[in-house]
């Protein structure tokens, strides 16, 4: 159908409808003047509120003082309302296009509605109150002054791609119900926001690109968006709702006056230039992807245990204030700058898994009470605030090289274990915890010196001869400083011999003795001899060892996990009866690896590893079949698993 065929059509309708109803169709017979003089329209006289007025050109006045009300209202094309006065809107106003100028007031009534249904900028630039409907499906809206208002008081939807307040000027006051609803649409807020009422983003994305106040309660669904690429944005306490997604890209989100708790279905994607931050503290229970940006500032922000946090990308994130994680957070990509004043503070797991990136910039302090583990890494990772200070468990596989730049403490419920390289340099500054060489057993390298004081223990595990495949070492490329407890425990039924000798310690230099020496069951008398670049363990004597109540396995065996199905873990439990090289492969329905689970000497034993439904990057696995493969010398063993969310 031709566009003329279409006009014909549509004044057609407005004619008949007129006739029907007893209305009158005027237009504007001049190029600019009055509403409320009678030679302004045709035919003449003055439209009242069962009329209907069709505006397709030139101008029409409402001087100050003057009150219009007006029932139904077409307006197109290069057709202007120059509004000084009061305009009530009893009926609809289809706005195709056309500009409504002038520093007057619109009304929408409780029965009326504004309907904007084409393409292309529509202006206005006074005010409009809106008791009725305001519908926006294509095209942008406009805001054309600095004093441009838009209130709502009832009801306004936005189904548009495009923008709201398109100039950057005015302001969109929101008392009543905001919905934005479309599947892919984008519509965007380019005007100073304040919501004291209920906004609902059914579908797509409700984008607040300018300064905004967010008070009364928000409900994003699962297929909605908010977002921000620039601007302010204060949350003083919203009621913030749903399965959606929170998209920082740019703008700052800050939390104020009242603590802020976001929903566990609500995911968080902070990225590129987007602050996260808060003078009242903030918890993200639910998904939280930090591709960059910053986050916090001076109150505390919690990654509660319920939170699934991933840090992607190459971007460059930054984080401020206080943040305390309580979850398995994995670090995959980016470097990670902390602010002089910053406090990051791991509860729970801390799984290090970027290759060549650093942690810190040497700001801030890093605080460890759970586990930072580096892991599946080929090539360094470095942590460098201004102190890090270890409370639980510091963990590096075999591939890891961990570099510390950090003035580094090893408290006395510390832990350092692992088989692969801790770069202290010389930063390495106490240690009254535990170091523990190996993945039983294994050779830890510690490069630069080592610190041991008197709360300090140097724990060996000793299950053979060879050095670092049957016993642990501790290998330090600089001076040894020695002092506390050198404690050694057997594995793998290991029973030394008189004579035996073990070099558990190389260096380069060694100051200061171990005071005391623990021996697992005071199973033998041992010395150790200082040698001037490494430390033997010397047997004396052996009194005797405790025979193991539990029998060693006899055949290789896999015995399946539990529970099956599972959400969020299940255990594997297998039988080794003898040691060996042991790999545990994860695969999806159609063949592809999505997690290796182990890959280490172990000694004989029943064994368990758990699956914590995760694949090697740390990301979340969807629901699905899976199936694990045990290998260990020419013996394998497969199982299926289900995961069910």
């Amino acid at each position: 159908m031709t566009k003329s065929l279409q006009s014909i059509i549509f004044f057609l309708t407005i004619l008949l409808l007129s006739v029907l109803n007893g209305q009158t169709r005027y237009t504007l017979a001049v190029y600019s003047g009055e509403w409320n003089q009678s030679s302004s329209w045709s035919p003449a006289g003055v439209p009242g509120v069962r009329d209907s007025v069709i505006l397709t050109s030139g101008t029409v006045q409402i001087p100050t003082g003057q009150s219009i009300t007006a029932g139904y209202i077409h307006l197109s094309n290069m057709a202007t309302i120059e509004n000084y006065g009061t305009l009530t809107l009893a009926g609809k106003l289809e706005w195709e296009n056309g500009t409504i100028t002038g520093i007057g007031k619109t009304i929408v009534d409780s029965g009326g509605t504004v309907e904007i249904r084409t393409g292309g900028v529509h202006n206005f630039e006074g005010t409009i109150e809106n008791n009725g409907h305001f519908l926006v499906y294509a095209g942008n809206v406009g805001f054309l002054a600095s004093t441009t208002l838009l209130t709502n008081n009832n009801t306004v939807e936005l189904f548009n791609k495009g923008y709201l307040g398109e100039h950057e000027w005015g302001e969109f006051v929101n008392n009543g119900d905001l919905f934005k609803r479309d599947s892919t649409g984008l519509t965007e807020l380019v005007t100073v926001f304040t919501n004291n009422g209920t906004i609902e983003i059914t579908s797509g994305e409700l984008a607040l690109n300018l300064n905004s106040t967010l008070r009364g309660t928000i409900y994003i669904g699962e297929e909605g968006t908010l977002g921000s690429s620039y601007g302010w944005h204060s949350l003083y306490n919203p009621q913030l709702r749903g399965e959606g997604t929170l998209n920082i890209n740019g703008g700052i989100f800050r939390v104020r006056e009242t603590d802020l708790s976001l929903p566990g279905n609500l995911s968080i994607h902070l990225s590129n230039t987007g602050q996260l931050e808060g003078s009242a503290n903030i918890t993200i229970n639910g998904v939280f992807l930090w591709e960059g940006g910053v986050l916090g500032d001076s109150a505390t922000i919690t990654l509660s245990k319920t939170a699934s946090v991933s840090l992607t990308s190459p971007d460059t994130k930054w984080l401020g204030g206080r943040v305390v994680n309580q979850t398995a957070m994995y670090w995959n990509g980016g470097t990670v700058n902390l602010q002089w004043d910053a406090i990051f503070v791991n509860d729970s797991s801390f799984y290090a898994l970027a290759a060549n990136e650093v942690f810190g910039n040497n700001k801030g302090w890093l605080q460890n009470y759970g586990t930072l583990i580096q892991q599946g890494v080929e090539g360094k990772t470095t942590f460098s605030p201004l102190h890090f200070t270890n409370y639980g468990t510091l963990e590096i596989e075999s591939t890891g090289f961990m570099e510390c730049l950090a003035a580094f403490y090893n408290e006395e419920d510390g832990i350092i274990k692992g088989s692969g390289t801790f770069f202290t340099y010389n930063s390495f500054q106490k240690n009254s915890g535990t170091v523990s060489p190996g993945a039983s057993p294994d050779t830890l390298h510690i490069t630069g010196n080592f610190p041991q004081d008197s709360a300090g223990v140097l724990l060996i595990e000793l299950g053979g001869y060879e050095t670092g495949f049957n016993h642990d070492q501790l290998i330090v490329d600089g001076e040894a400083d020695l002092a506390g407890t050198l404690s050694v425990k057997f594995i793998d039924g290991f029973v030394p011999q008189v004579g035996d000798s073990f070099i558990f310690l190389n260096y380069k230099s060694v100051s200061g003795r171990f005071d005391s020496l623990s021996i697992d069951g005071d199973s033998l008398h041992a010395t150790v001899t200082y040698n001037s670049d490494h430390a033997t363990l010397v047997v004396d004597g052996v009194t005797g060892f405790k025979k193991e109540t539990e029998a060693r396995p006899t055949a290789f065996r896999l015995w399946g996990n539990y529970p099956n199905p599972f959400n969020p873990a299940t255990t594997i439990r297998y039988d080794l009866p003898a040691r060996g090289l042991v790999v545990l492969t994860i695969y999806n329905s159609a063949g592809q690896k999505v997690r290796t689970l182990l890959n280490r000497i172990q000694g004989a034993g029943s064994k368990k590893v758990v699956w914590d439904g995760r694949n090697d990057l740390g990301g979340t696995l969807p629901s699905g079949a899976y199936y694990y493969r045990l290998t260990s010398g020419k013996q394998s063993r497969s199982g299926k698993m289900l995961l069910l969310k």
